[in-house]
């Protein structure tokens, strides 16, 4: 066993210090090995039988690298770990769907259903939603305002709900049933896997089945609409591969920019003298910046398809491989200074979308509302401040991000 498989450990089992700041065990970790093999027991959880690649060189060249699959579902442990029967319907449905998405796929069929789907949301069309999406973040605000007067949660009040509400919006989902969806969504990725996730995984594909059949008799100018054209019509894609790629559209369309959003409001908030030069510098590389500070995403999950040589270290065909996107973006060999935030940072080639052929369909949405959102507030609010010196981080060590975060806006 490697002296370090216990702290691996723990990033995985969500220790509450490793929560709160991951960043100084992610130097310590790169500092000892850029590139490490765990070898754990045979009953070992799979992240204690895997590669850990810490260097933002080597997670790049593993992201863009053909030989790096993505079908990581493959390496993913099985249901009777976490107590869950696996012949149940919804231990079925989710194990069925979660091989059928773009996310989980590599090469052609990874490109055949990209492409179904690139064309709404390239940057072009993307800006068109801009008026639309501003008029959500002022509802929102004016919302939860009015209701609890200068106190809120920006969590509750803005972050959660905003990129919910677009991307429903976008595939076709009347407003009545947001608040169903997101109850159904919130908490999907993560590393760790309850019966509660799985029921709720199951309702939202049964409740996508139902709209899709909508869709089929009435079509309507959105992507579930799209999808359900090319299934039916073009043979572009299987049932599940539809109701797959509606579920990963809704769940990868909100979860994440919800935790980014919450990740550099923190930020601003936590060091006044940064949100006081907000009103005077370029949104962009604000978002860009703050992005790069704190991912989202900690890390993603891959597997080699073949035995190949990365550097010194040789992977064989089958090894699991975790690309640590939040230590890459810290990499001091990549960022100057990368524990300090600069938010007129040039040439901030961050990884929190990714790189190469699964680079983040939605990224242009979610560059713009983080601008719009982050614009908003420091506008409308320009006393805002955190109203609790201590934050409740999500529990869950696959995406990082406030769980509640309490404002004062006035």
């Amino acid at each position: 066993m490697h002296s370090l498989t216990p702290t691996i450990d723990r990033l995985f089992r969500r220790d509450p210090a490793f929560l709160a700041d991951p960043y100084p065990v992610y130097h310590d970790l790169r500092r000892v090995a850029s590139v490490l093999r765990v070898d754990g027991a045979a009953t070992d959880p799979p992240w204690l039988n895997a590669w850990h690649v810490f260097a933002y060189k080597a997670v790049a060249s593993c992201l863009r690298d053909e030989r790096v699959s993505s079908q990581r579902h493959m390496a993913a442990m099985p249901l009777e770990h976490f107590g869950i029967d696996p012949t149940t319907p919804a231990a079925r449905f989710f194990w069925t769907i979660q091989a059928q998405t773009m996310l989980t796929m590599d090469a052609f069929d990874h490109t055949r259903l990209r492409r179904l789907v690139l064309k709404a949301f390239t940057p072009r069309v993307v800006e068109r939603l801009r008026d639309d999406i501003q008029a959500v973040i002022d509802a929102l605000l004016d919302s939860a305002v009015s209701e609890s007067g200068e106190r809120f949660d920006l969590m509750s009040d803005l972050a959660a709900p905003l990129p919910a509400m677009v991307i429903a919006q976008l595939l076709g989902i009347p407003p009545e049933d947001w608040a169903r969806f997101k109850r159904w969504s919130d908490g999907i990725i993560g590393f760790n896997i309850t019966q509660e996730k799985l029921d709720n995984f199951y309702a939202l594909g049964e409740y996508l089945r139902a709209r899709i059949a909508e869709r089929r008799n009435q079509p309507r100018d959105d992507l579930i609409s799209g999808l359900t054209i090319a299934r039916d019509q073009d043979d572009a894609l299987s049932e599940d591969e539809l109701v797959a790629q509606c579920i990963v559209l809704l769940v990868g369309g909100h979860e994440t920019t919800t935790h980014a959003l919450g990740n550099a409001a923190y930020r601003l908030l936590a060091a006044p003298l940064l949100w006081e030069s907000l009103s005077s510098i370029r949104i962009e590389p604000v978002v860009e910046e703050l992005l790069r500070f704190d991912s989202p995403f900690q890390a993603l999950s891959r597997r080699a398809l073949t035995d190949f040589v990365l550097g010194e270290h040789s992977f064989a065909a089958g090894d699991t491989i975790w690309l640590w996107i939040a230590a890459a973006n810290r990499d001091p060999a990549q960022f100057p200074r990368p524990d300090d935030i600069d938010l007129t940072r040039q040439d901030n080639r961050h990884l929190s979308f990714g790189l190469g052929p699964h680079y983040c369909l939605g990224a242009a949405l979610a560059r713009l509302e983080l601008q719009l959102a982050l614009a908003t507030l420091r506008r409308r609010y320009s006393g805002l401040r955190l109203a609790s010196a201590s934050v409740e981080w999500r529990r869950d060590g696959a995406i990082r991000g406030p769980q509640l975060l309490p404002v004062n806006a006035g």
